[in-house]
């Protein structure tokens, strides 16, 4: 008898990965990573945030951070900055020229999304958003 719960966590799997390479094709383009893409993407969406904060919404480990954070703000993509409320700590600050780049990308990015999902009637993808809801209990 096959699992069914190792096949639903292979399918989705895949699918992330398959959706990662293509968003990666894309990023290579604008010569950015997707990492690069997550931070750049998230402060546009949510505003200035401290480096935890935006580590956790992209998922990223602490160790490759720096890194991420220091080639962004070589090409003056963000700018780090000390926190008004908290002066121990730092937050990040998108800079126009990244603004620039998202605004450029996002929207490339969101029409290969729309392509992956065609497969899908509405119906579909409106039952598969409330069973991925129902799966992460939210």
């Amino acid at each position: 008898m096959e699992n069914r719960n190792a096949k639903i966590l292979i399918g989705l799997s895949r699918n992330v990965h398959a959706l990662h390479r293509q968003t990666a094709q894309l990023l290579l383009k604008h010569h950015i990573t997707l990492s690069q893409f997550g931070v750049l993407e998230v402060l546009y969406s949510k505003g200035d945030l401290r480096i935890g904060e935006v580590q956790d919404k992209i998922l990223s480990s602490t160790g490759t951070m720096p890194t991420i954070l220091k080639n962004l703000e070589r090409r003056q993509y963000i700018q780090k900055m000390v926190d008004p409320q908290d002066k121990r700590a730092t937050k990040l600050h998108l800079l126009d020229k990244g603004k620039d780049l998202v605004e450029k990308v996002l929207p490339e990015n969101l029409k290969q999304i729309e392509q992956y999902c065609s497969h899908l009637s509405e119906d579909e993808k409106e039952e598969l958003i409330h069973l991925l809801k129902k799966l992460g209990g939210k």
